[in-house]
């Protein structure tokens, strides 16, 4: 490129700080290669031939290729650029992730979010450790797991929400729910999980009027008066109806829940996602093993 840019092999050496014979050399080996003429050489200096503008162009194209590729790498080393995978659970990221995501984005325009939504907590965590996932938005496991760690954590409360025909008092106690009909999600799902912890503690078989593999169907059964419904609290306030009454639980039904990412260092762009995401909600920073400090925080 040196020569087409220069036209002569003098004025080519000169700007690359070499002496000419090493580069006519060079030259001559390239041209072996190619098998054909890449320049022609004369009194006037070096001109391409049709062989060499090729080339000459397709250099030029591959170090320009280079030179983004090496801006984009430092862009996503930075935060600045690159791809984010966020995985959460529905309810989660109904009421943490819109006004986090908005914001982020805004911060990070040239970051492209991809989200994955799934009830099952323990897959999100999973997909978290084997590194198909950059965050997970979930529920948190009773014990510590392999290839993962809590960069965040905080808790999710749930509350009863009732037909407001069943007069119930605005606060319950647990064992209230073991003789009203339920609503609720087919076994497995994590919401349905949380259920069956409460009936387990309460020794009791709960009543279940109707399941639904769709959680968005829950209030709406609800407000028809077919049963109670075991639900967090946000997605409840954020789905409140006519015919529907939020009840509180004394003490309280709450889970643990959490940002969880791979074990290791984080990237420059995960870290400014766990930043927006302790900025915009009451989810804080676990404590570090060094410091083996405690913290004790909300999220709704």
């Amino acid at each position: 490129m040196a020569i087409a840019r220069t036209g002569s092999l003098t004025a080519a050496a000169r700007e690359l700080h070499m002496a000419q014979p090493p580069l006519s050399r060079r030259l001559q080996h390239l041209e072996r290669d190619v098998g054909a003429p890449l320049f022609l050489r004369g009194r006037h200096g070096a001109v391409p031939t049709a062989v060499g503008r090729t080339l000459v162009d397709a250099a030029r194209d591959a170090l320009k290729a280079i030179a983004r590729a090496e801006q984009d790498t430092a862009d996503a080393a930075a935060g600045r650029a690159g791809r984010l995978r966020i995985g959460v659970t529905p309810t989660l990221g109904a009421v943490l992730l819109p006004a986090v995501l908005a914001a982020f984005r805004r911060a990070h325009p040239g970051v492209r979010l991809d989200l994955t939504s799934s009830g099952d907590s323990a897959w999100l965590r999973q997909q978290a450790g084997a590194g198909e996932l950059d965050i997970a938005v979930a529920a948190l496991a009773t014990s510590p797991e392999q290839s993962t760690r809590v960069a965040l954590s905080g808790e999710q409360r749930f509350v009863l929400i009732a037909p407001t025909e069943l007069r119930l008092p605005r606060t319950l106690r647990r064992r209230a729910v073991v003789d009203l009909p339920l609503v609720a999600l087919t076994a497995g799902e994590g919401l349905r999980q949380q259920l069956d912890q409460l009936f387990a503690d309460l020794d009791a078989e709960p009543n279940i009027a109707i399941e639904t593999s769709e959680r968005e169907m829950l209030v709406p059964f609800v407000s028809a008066g077919i049963g109670v419904a075991l639900i967090p609290e946000g997605f409840a306030r954020a789905r409140l109806t006519k015919g529907v009454s939020i009840h509180e639980f004394g003490p309280p039904v709450r889970r643990a829940i959490g940002a969880i990412v791979a074990d290791g260092s984080a990237t420059a762009l995960v870290d400014a996602f766990l930043v927006a995401l302790a900025n915009g909600t009451e989810l804080a920073a676990r404590a570090t093993p060094t410091r083996r400090a405690r913290t004790s925080t909300r999220s709704r």
